[in-house]
């Protein structure tokens, strides 16, 4: 008996089991797409923000005072 015509009786012989089990695999396949495009997506917006932010914020100190020291 071949290979494929064992494959084409374990199909017909239990038809409920390999749709269940179709459907868990889809469902975690689906599952691992998605999170590798939300994990995408959270980069790209990381990368947004850091660009957004860096541009923002300046540290500097007043004149005359380099010394950290208050009275110059």
């Amino acid at each position: 008996m071949s290979a494929g015509t064992r494959a084409g009786l374990a199909l017909r012989r239990r038809p409920v089991r390999n749709v269940l089990l179709f459907v868990v695999i889809s469902v975690i396949f689906t599952a691992l797409v998605a999170q590798a495009g939300v994990r995408g997506a959270m980069g790209q917006l990381r990368t947004a923000i850091d660009a957004q932010v860096g541009a923002g914020f300046v540290a500097s100190a007043p004149a005359g005072v380099a010394d950290g020291s208050a009275d110059g």
